[in-house]
């Protein structure tokens, strides 16, 4: 199983999820250890459904949870696209060394070796993942944040920005601490929170007729949001954007990891698509977790 996923929503489509302004909340909670840290024994597929029972990406919102009003600005604009994150789960693939680059964000193009080997991992040889400015359809300088399943079936390897041009090595730049698809899986490759690529994404089968999502999702909210102090982050995130002194929000709950959600007795019913109502149900459920600035 290896693809890019979307596992992000801009703030404008989670804004007319929730149809009612006065509806869109932050969600404050500490989750209750639950027990059972392998999804297998609960009939879980870990590659479609990772990560264990108490994992903050598979806990529901309880119903003593805690909502204060988050204040997201309403959008003065609008464009389409994507935060895509690239998942490869092939642990049987063949072991593909992947080489440093640091063309980032700039104007280069992500596509050659520039240093030495950054780690070695099982890659099918025909993925191809297009750089920067390569007409990738997620943008000139996608996030590309990256989560590799290694060849024991457990170790999780988190990189950004990853690219596989056509014909050539793959590269990538930022190394994040590993995790255990079998575990928390909290942490990971999306750099303005260091929160999961794998955890919070949409899978196949679940954004389809008649389906359900059972898991938390994730956001990208414009920095205009997030409140500056505290270093610009809460927990489960561990960090923030490098630009998040200058973040301009004034509500001290929204900031990097937060948890976004509609109130329990939002009316997902009222929606008038079939994914829509998909998504507002996981986001009332389980909400959405602040990971990058849009």
């Amino acid at each position: 199983m290896a693809g890019i996923f979307v596992g992000l929503i801009v703030a404008s489509s989670f804004a007319f999820l929730t149809v009612h302004p006065d509806r869109f909340t932050f969600v404050s909670l500490t989750p209750n250890t639950l027990g059972g840290n392998n999804p297998a024994a609960s009939g879980r597929d870990p590659l479609v459904w990772p990560f264990s029972r108490d994992s903050i990406w598979n806990l529901p919102i309880g119903s003593n949870a805690r909502y204060v009003w988050g204040g997201i600005r309403h959008a003065t604009s609008m464009a389409y696209f994507t935060d895509a994150d690239i998942l490869v789960l092939e642990p049987s693939a063949p072991a593909t060394t992947v080489y440093a680059n640091s063309d980032d964000w700039g104007a280069g193009t992500r596509c050659s070796a520039q240093g030495g080997a950054l780690f070695t991992a099982p890659i099918p040889a025909d993925f191809v993942v297009p750089g920067s400015h390569q007409g990738s359809p997620d943008g000139d300088t996608p996030n590309a944040a990256a989560a590799i399943l290694a060849a024991d079936g457990h170790t999780i390897i988190q990189t950004q920005p990853f690219a596989r041009c056509g014909g050539q090595s793959p590269t990538s730049h930022y190394m994040f601490r590993s995790e255990d698809l079998y575990g928390t899986g909290e942490t990971g490759s999306h750099g303005g929170s260091g929160l999961s690529a794998l955890g919070g994404t949409v899978r196949l089968g679940e954004l389809v007729p008649g389906g359900t999502i059972r898991h938390s999702l994730k956001l990208n909210i414009d920095s205009a949001n997030f409140y500056p102090g505290f270093g610009g982050y809460r927990w489960p995130a561990w960090k923030s954007d490098a630009g998040g002194a200058g973040y301009g929000g004034s509500i001290p709950e929204v900031r990097m990891g937060s948890l976004l959600a509609p109130k329990a007795d939002f009316p997902t019913n009222t929606l008038e698509t079939e994914p829509g109502k998909i998504l507002a149900a996981a986001f009332r459920d389980y909400g959405g977790y602040i990971v990058d600035t849009s």
